[in-house]
């Protein structure tokens, strides 16, 4: 080695030497940047979610809840001839095998409907929620027949056909079809997809990655609902009662911003505040009390349990508490219904706690701002003309139940062959009418409401606008289309037929307390109820043939239903439970399947 070389390797030594601490502590000044961690679709959907999702929704093992309603192989026969019977389909086999048609039943769908950040709302044109879906695929199979229908819709968005745009977000492949508010989105993760508009794809991309959190299910209104409910369920869904309150808020506010006076040509008007308006009208409905509501279905042992709740703030004052915590009812009304009645509802109210929110929000000087007369002004009016106290004596005078009853005609059955026509057809079912249905409005002082009818009616001379008569010692008031009277303790509306039957029913203490099919259903009201609906199996039936199912001899639901709305202090909950419907019942399934419409036209292409 030659003097120049020694030389050289000693300066290299050197510079080394000095270059390798500094070296070391730039490397702990700026360590070097760690991949992102993957995105993952799996474990629960609501992980996929962000927090400020308005409404979520999951379908699960669908194909249990199926199994329950005839089976699998059955609807995977349906499905199979409804495919072939639509013409389109005429030189098309069915995708799916049999095995492959449960794998896809067996997968999860999860949709949500997504907002902005809170404080993007004042920025935008309109509080549209944003839509994205989650595909959790139950085999590799599923996922194939998923992906080749994420590229079929995509496909059938983008006019003119074109490839999808490509790009990355959080280390996943996303596919764009089409432009603007028709855009769909897909990405696929595994055997699992995001899918929907673009920015929702985003959204659902970015909170499933690990290092993002503050997903739905994080969120406590949640984790509560979710509680509530059985683990094993085939549907569940969750509506945000921060982001709806939030949202229909701004929507409030949208609606009732102005502009100043045009500007300079070429400005831009910045929108005002919306002003005292606007405040009025959102405490008087008062959203924000809304914590959240659930609803869950799970299908077990040939029963379906529906489970809903709405969770409320009970120490904000507005029109969504009052509506949710009236008086408790115990359907008081059910003894003047006629027995053979097929349909009841029966909800409380309290018109008093209504007013008093009127008289709070509807102040002297906001009345003069709407341009309308301040509530005190059409109370003295009334007062003065029914000599009646409006707050303490008209209002105070309704009871806490309010009743609408129906009464259907049976429907024609095939094997009534008195009834067939002569082409040999049975004549279709009459749709229910108004002439079939009444009104019950509970009074806790008649006196007080017979003289508001008597001061606001005209029964004799120029001008009447009803007649009066008497039936079994009853007054009844006629008008062009209606009838009432006061019955007991009670206001009953309705064709002169219907308040004719409810006055004979209260008198002979015949009403629907009577009917073995209501107090089969009924059971046992709870003592905390605030709304009840009862359906008998001829409702049910006429329901179900007026929406297009087919006609046959056995009644689509052999039993009555009766669903009550209780209330704690926390909210409004329900719990309901029927036997499944059996498939076999709903389809004429024959030795030839088909399903047939109203009047025996084909129904959904199947013959």
């Amino acid at each position: 080695m030659n003097r120049r070389s020694v030389v050289l390797v000693v300066s290299l030594a050197t510079a080394l030497a000095v270059a390798s601490p500094a070296l070391g502590q730039r490397r702990g000044r700026a360590p070097a940047r760690t991949p992102a961690a993957p995105v993952s679709l799996a474990g629960s959907p609501a992980r996929s979610f962000p927090s400020n999702t308005m409404f979520y929704a999951e379908l699960t093992d669908t194909a249990s809840l199926v199994d329950q309603m005839g089976g699998v192989d059955l609807l995977y026969r349906l499905t199979r001839e409804s495919f072939r019977g639509t013409p389109t389909n005429k030189s098309t086999s069915f995708p799916l095998t049999e095995q492959q048609f449960r794998s896809v039943l067996g997968s999860t769908l999860a949709i949500g409907a997504l907002l902005p950040p809170e404080a993007e709302f004042a920025n935008l044109s309109s509080v549209d929620p944003t839509v994205a879906g989650l595909v959790q695929s139950a085999s590799p199979e599923v996922a194939s027949l998923v992906l080749s229908v994420m590229k079929e819709i995509g496909r059938g968005q983008s006019r003119p056909v074109s490839p999808p745009a490509s790009s990355l977000i959080r280390g996943s492949k996303v596919s764009t079809y089409g432009k603007g508010r028709s855009a769909f989105a897909y990405s696929q993760v595994g055997d699992n997809f995001a899918f929907g508009v673009p920015a929702g794809v985003k959204l659902v991309l970015e909170t499933a990655s690990p290092a993002t959190g503050g997903s739905l299910a994080d969120v406590p209104a949640f984790q509560g609902a979710n509680s509530r409910v059985p683990g094993r369920r085939q549907f569940f869904a969750f509506v945000n009662g921060a982001t709806v309150s939030t949202a229909f808020n701004a929507g409030i506010d949208k609606s009732y911003s102005s502009r100043p006076p045009a500007p300079a040509k070429g400005a831009k008007a910045p929108p005002q505040e919306p002003g005292v308006e606007a405040a009025a009208l959102k405490r008087f409905i008062g959203m924000d009390a809304l914590v959240g509501g659930s609803v869950t279905a799970l299908a077990e042992s040939g029963n379906v349990t529906l489970q809903a709740a709405l969770e409320f703030d009970r120490t904000r004052n507005g029109l969504v508490n009052i509506l949710t915590d009236p008086p408790i009812i115990d359907g008081r009304a059910t003894a003047l219904m006629p027995p053979d009645t097929d349909g009841a509802l029966i909800v409380s109210h309290d018109s008093v706690r209504f007013y008093d929110l009127i008289l709070q929000t509807l102040t002297p000087d906001l009345s003069k701002k709407l341009g309308i007369p301040p509530p005190p002004d059409f109370v003295a009016e009334f007062e003065k003309k029914y000599e009646l106290r409006f707050r303490d004596d008209f209002l105070a005078g309704f009871g806490s139940e309010i009743a609408l009853g129906m009464k259907v005609k049976p429907p024609v059955r095939p094997d009534s062959m008195a009834l067939v026509q002569d082409n040999g057809a049975p004549p279709a079912d009459p749709a229910p009418s108004i002439d079939d249905a009444f009104l019950l409005v509970e009074l806790r002082n008649p006196a007080a409401i017979r003289q508001f009818i008597d001061r606001s009616f005209v029964v004799e001379g120029e001008g009447a606008t009803t007649s009066k008569d008497v039936f079994r010692e009853v007054e009844v008031w006629n008008a062009s289309s209606f009838s009432f009277a006061i019955v007991g303790s009670w206001v009953a509306l309705g064709s002169r037929k219907s308040v004719e039957e409810i006055i004979t029913a209260f008198q002979t203490e015949q009403g629907l307390m009577q009917n073995s099919d209501y107090t089969r259903a009924l059971g046992g009201m709870p003592n905390n109820a605030i709304g009840v609906l009862y359906v008998s199996p001829d409702f049910i039936d006429t329901a179900g043939r007026q929406g297009g199912l087919p006609q046959h001899d056995r009644p689509l639901y052999p039993q009555s239903l009766l669903w009550t709305l209780q209330k704690d202090a926390s909210g409004i909950y329900t719990n309901f439970q029927a036997p499944l419907p059996d498939m076999r019942n709903l389809f004429d399934t024959g030795s030839k399947m088909a399903l047939r419409g109203p009047v025996g036209r084909p129904w959904n292409g199947i013959v």
